[in-house]
């Protein structure tokens, strides 16, 4: 009897991660199988296919500035309702953009889905980590598996539909994951309110709170005697609200604005207390930024969008100093992020990261055509050793953080990553093509116990109510990491292509290699106590 009433728990953690899994893999799927449908799509439109390139862009925006925005929604205003919403929309915007009348309605329809996919990790992450606490890294490994699988099949499960089905398969296909996760998350998702909290039982503005007595660092403040507030779990002080964090005084009562300027940025918040100016500033700043990144290897880059994106970043800087000064809760705690090193480190280290694998996957496919001259096909069977070997080293990586803690995994996989460099490096242009499939197998593994390694120090360095604004904050930094290895890629490529571009690959991956060995020695090893290190 006893074993059967532990195993409907256990039941209900693994229908919950295989939905948050399905939900998980649209983001990378749909951004990946699209490179393929482009000339199908410009011969429908009868446009030229450089004028597609925002069908792209506009997908890798959306995502890079829906992902936290929406964890932080997520946060204040109820995981499930969050993960609901964005299947939803992913579900719509595969409905509507197969039957788009013009090139602009299909990218109003991909930012669509970009939004509803982004919505769908950041809020299923922190349910995960709510429900497999000390057990993060196994779950973790699962959901790595999901989505490097997904954007490593992508083209050749995209090439396969637009040559059945034309482009429009591509949007069909994602209703079968769709379904697939609402009726999982019907049954598995934790119903109630926000962070941290028990089902149903809710605080001010929806926010869940602790039961009287919870000493749980992870809660929420207000919850009772006892309840830490995510301010003083995240080292500010009593009181001092994180990202996402929730500010409160005493026993479900809310602090109240003690002067004009909290009133007025208590004013500014929207619906569930939240920092609408502020995510518009973050938007836009984000926004400018990467469309100066994404112009670097054209004629004419729009060096415009720099000081456009620096006054913004300015403005967003000194607003939310602001509203947190007043008593309010920004939504991006830049001082946070400037006095916890470790938090940072783990942001930088991921954009580095994704900065060489990005580098990898998307130039060696080049080098391996136009300079070894493999057809395409051959080509992508030498590319599945770096997307293969990533997934496999996935799942096996969760268990080795849950015994052993990150920072094993993180200084195996940083110096993997310079030791695949340098055998680049020393291979040649002449290199066997098995030696070329033993290295960037080699990477590939790298790049998976990576992702996973500073996930795992992520989560035990930030207070648990924080984990939908911090984990979309996380894939933002993945498309950083992206979009500045296609403006890398754009000068690299910009000439003829030679029996020198391995070595220039080899080259530009040894920076991001160092760098990445730098901000691991910034994360501690030790975990706080917002995650147990063991299970």
């Amino acid at each position: 009897m006893a074993r059967a009433e532990r195993s409907r728990p256990e039941a209900a953690r693994g229908l919950l991660l295989a939905a948050v899994a399905f939900g998980a893999l649209l983001n990378p799927l749909n951004s990946s199988m699209i490179a393929v449908a482009l000339p199908a799509i410009a011969r429908d439109f009868r446009v030229p296919i450089g004028r597609l390139t925002w069908v792209v862009a506009a997908f890798y925006l959306a995502s890079a500035v829906g992902q936290p925005v929406l964890g932080k929604v997520a946060d204040r205003l109820g995981r499930r309702r969050v993960f609901f919403t964005g299947l939803v929309l992913v579900a719509a915007a595969s409905a509507l953009a197969p039957h788009a009348p013009t090139l602009g309605a299909l990218v109003a329809a991909r930012v669509l889905q970009a939004l509803g996919s982004s919505a769908l990790y950041p809020a299923g992450m922190a349910a995960v980590r709510d429900a497999f606490t000390g057990r993060t890294g196994q779950a973790l490994g699962i959901l790595a598996v999901f989505a490097s699988t997904s954007a490593a099949l992508g083209p050749s499960l995209g090439g396969f539909l637009v040559k059945t089905g034309g482009w429009q398969a591509l949007f069909y296909v994602n209703f079968l994951p769709v379904a697939l996760s609402l009726a999982l998350a019907g049954r598995a998702f934790p119903p109630g309110g926000a962070a941290g909290g028990d089902p149903g039982g809710t605080g001010p503005g929806g926010v869940a709170g602790r039961k009287p007595g919870n000493g749980d660092p992870g809660g929420v403040a207000g919850g009772g005697p006892g309840a830490a507030g995510a301010g003083e779990a995240a080292g500010g002080g009593p009181g001092a609200a994180g990202l996402g964090g929730v500010t409160a005084a005493g026993a479900g009562h809310a602090r109240r604005p003690r002067s004009s300027a909290a009133r007025g940025a208590r004013a500014a918040e929207g619906a569930g207390g939240l920092d609408l100016p502020g995510m518009m500033l973050f938007g836009g700043t984000v926004v400018a930024g990467l469309v100066a990144l994404l112009s670097l290897s054209e004629p004419r880059p729009a060096w415009w969008a720099v000081p456009v994106a620096v006054a913004l970043g300015l403005a967003l800087a000194r607003r939310e100093g602001r509203v947190k000064a007043a008593g309010g809760e920004p939504f991006l705690d830049l001082e946070v992020l400037r006095r916890d090193r470790a938090r940072s480190a783990v942001y930088g280290a991921w954009i580095l990261s994704n900065l060489a694998f990005y580098t990898i996957f998307f130039g060696m496919p080049a080098y391996f055509e136009e300079v070894r001259h493999l057809d395409p096909g051959q080509s992508g069977l030498m590319m599945l050793s770096v997307a293969g070997f990533s997934s496999v080293a996935s799942p096996l990586v969760g268990r080795w953080v849950d015994r052993a803690g990150h920072r094993p995994a993180l200084w195996a996989a940083g110096l993997s990553l310079l030791g695949g460099a340098l055998a680049l490096l020393a291979l040649g242009p002449a290199a066997p093509l098995p030696a070329l499939f033993a290295v960037l197998a080699f990477l590939g593994a790298s790049n998976g116990v990576n992702n996973l390694a500073l996930q795992a120090a992520l989560y035990r360095f930030v207070p648990r109510e924080e984990t939908g604004a911090a984990s979309g904050l996380y894939m933002t930094c993945r498309y950083i990491g992206s979009i500045l290895s296609s403006s890398l890629l754009g000068i690299l490529l910009g000439g003829p292509l030679g029996s020198a571009m391995l070595r220039e690959l080899a080259l530009a991956l040894l920076v991001p290699a160092a760098g990445l060995l730098l901000f691991i020695r910034w994360i501690p090893a030790r975990a706080r106590a917002y995650e147990p290190a063991r299970g």
